[in-house]
């Protein structure tokens, strides 16, 4: 006689079904994580700080200043975590940090000359997670997508 599976609370999903979602999910996140800062390691950052940088550079082009929230929602990180990562970066020149106005405590980001150059260096170099990626279609890329979102938010609101 075999004994079932117990399901995890009320979601009826089997503990082998959660633990096998749980391990491909921080498999392919540290995969392409190690991927891209081993590509990174030659510019000085990392991935999360190449997202920063991302993010900058297209807050320039459109001319919007962009906050440390900002940023952290956009690169999905901690508030805390981001500001660490800021300051490391402002302090090897990559960006500037400036209050919004006097006596507030709102800070603004802009990518600096030498981040943009970094910036664009990086993204020339950062080709085999793209290619990893890549070997999703486009649809499945989507569904990729729209379902990490959904995990997020039901851990968010957890």
């Amino acid at each position: 006689m075999s004994v079932p599976e117990p399901s995890s609370g009320e979601s009826g999903i089997s503990r082998e079904e959660q633990w096998r979602i749980h391990q491909l999910v921080a498999r392919s996140r540290k995969g392409l994580q190690t991927v891209m800062d081993q590509e990174l390691r030659p510019f000085g950052i990392n991935a999360w700080e190449l997202g920063i940088l991302d993010a900058l550079a297209a807050a320039k082009e459109s001319g919007h200043a962009v906050t440390p929230t900002e940023l952290a929602s956009r690169v999905v990180r901690r508030h805390n975590s981001v500001v660490s990562m800021l300051v490391a970066m402002e302090g090897v020149g990559l960006v500037s940090l400036r209050k919004r106005s006097p006596g507030r405590r709102t800070m603004e980001v802009q990518i600096t000359a030498k981040g943009e150059e970094v910036y664009a260096e990086a993204v020339k170099a950062t080709t085999r997670a793209g290619h990893i990626i890549g070997t999703l279609s486009q649809n499945q890329r989507q569904q990729l997508i729209v379902l990490l979102e959904k995990l997020d938010q039901a851990i968010v609101d957890s």
